[in-house]
């Protein structure tokens, strides 16, 4: 299998999408970096450029306000689903503190 080296991290990963984004632009039709160094990438770019990201941000509310209205209301439903997830896991994990401290007490007394 061919491998491809990460020009950020020196590592060396299969040459395939899985760990290289496409582009018609290479050779090998891969990018140069990696997936995590090209996220890590765009991510400091983000916080280098706050004033761009907010004018980008504020285009794509103007031009297309009801894609950024669906990502809030699914975001907000994936948010609460987890939430009550760990809330049930939460009251899960209390009443078996629960049981064995009942436990613990019917063997002391």
């Amino acid at each position: 299998m061919v491998e491809q080296t990460c020009i950020r991290c020196k590592k060396t990963f299969p040459a395939t999408a899985e760990y290289f984004n496409r582009t018609k632009a290479a050779k090998s039709g891969l990018y140069a970096y990696c997936k995590a160094c090209s996220k890590e990438k765009v991510q400091e770019w983000q916080r280098n450029h706050p004033e761009r990201m907010q004018e980008y941000r504020r285009k794509a509310r103007a031009t297309d306000p009801d894609r950024v209205k669906g990502y809030s209301r699914t975001h907000r439903e994936r948010k609460k689903a987890k939430l009550e997830q760990l809330l049930k896991e939460k009251d899960a994990r209390i009443a078996e503190l629960e049981a064995q401290l009942n436990a613990l007490r019917e063997v002391t007394t």
